[in-house]
């Protein structure tokens, strides 16, 4: 069982000094904090005692004593400086893949925004129900210019090669009610060999049925990590597994921008990788990012 702190939050504070003074946090740090405290407070109370009662007043012995505290406190004073500039140097190598042709992926998250001032046309498709696919069609998706356009330009860039498989969205509160809405859109303009399913309805764990809360970044980020983590549990018919990393791409043009970061972070993970639409030409373009400590 993990060990419970009193206070975790000053615990991980004092975490995150240590590490950023001297590299890390572990026994050698904190054993070199606590001797360099006790060697302050020794050399504190020599210069206090030759200050009142002179030099004159103690033997050689004791001063000598006396020089190699003060030399021993200054010594892990320059260690510490040392180290302590050692670790503000170690800032690390990002590594950054950026592909314009992105590869067809099986499984696509993506966040569900408003429809916006597509709500007539989306109702009037709807209504239409006309079977003809036309999500892959450019001058069809040309007509949208609401939040929505972004999604289905996410969708319909993985439809090209046929591999698209599943499309997560991850709604927020607000917009979970625009799932239905997304869901009948897709079964008149989408290929419906594409599964459109929401989070919550892909996870055993019922946490997620009303929504994510676009502004609490560990909501967001314990969401994706069920995601990824039932994706990669599913089986094929030989039993093998069904979705790789390299397989799922986060989508981070729609939703706010906690979202966008979040999703960015948890793509630093290897194999991992983001996708964005672009506002100039609604092109696709993705990004394989790592991360790589010096220290």
């Amino acid at each position: 069982m993990a060990k419970r702190h009193s206070n975790p939050i000053v615990y991980q504070q004092s975490q995150a000094i240590l590490k950023h003074l001297f590299g890390g946090y572990g026994l050698r740090i904190i054993c070199f904090v606590i001797f360099a405290l006790i060697f302050l407070s020794l050399s504190v109370n020599v210069l206090w005692v030759w200050i009142v009662d002179g030099f004159s007043q103690f033997t050689c012995e004791k001063n000598l004593t006396f020089v190699g505290i003060l030399l021993a406190f200054v010594a892990m004073v320059l260690f510490g400086y040392f180290r302590a500039k050692r670790a503000g140097e170690a800032v690390g190598h990002i590594s950054v893949i950026e592909t314009k042709e992105v590869v067809a992926c099986k499984v696509l998250i993506v966040f569900l925004s408003f429809p916006g001032k597509d709500l007539p046309l989306i109702s009037n498709l709807i209504e239409k129900k006309v079977s003809e696919e036309k999500i892959t069609d450019l001058q069809f998706r040309q007509q949208f210019c609401g939040g929505w356009r972004m999604l289905l330009e996410a969708i319909a860039y993985h439809l090209k090669d046929k591999r698209l498989e599943k499309v997560v969205i991850l709604p927020s509160l607000e917009t979970l009610e625009e799932m239905k809405r997304l869901k009948d859109l897709y079964s008149v303009i989408g290929d419906r060999s594409v599964e459109i399913i929401a989070a919550g309805d892909l996870l055993d764990n019922s946490k997620w049925k009303n929504g994510v809360h676009y502004e609490k970044a560990t909501d967001l980020r314990n969401c994706l990590h069920d995601v990824y983590e039932q994706l990669k549990k599913e089986k094929d018919k030989e039993g093998k597994n069904r979705y790789m990393e390299e397989n799922i791409i986060v989508d981070i043009t729609s939703g706010q921008k906690v979202c966008s970061s979040v999703a960015t972070v948890m793509s630093l993970a290897i194999g991992r990788q983001f996708q964005y639409i672009s506002t100039h030409d609604y092109k696709a373009r993705t990004f394989n990012i790592c991360y790589q400590s010096d220290s």
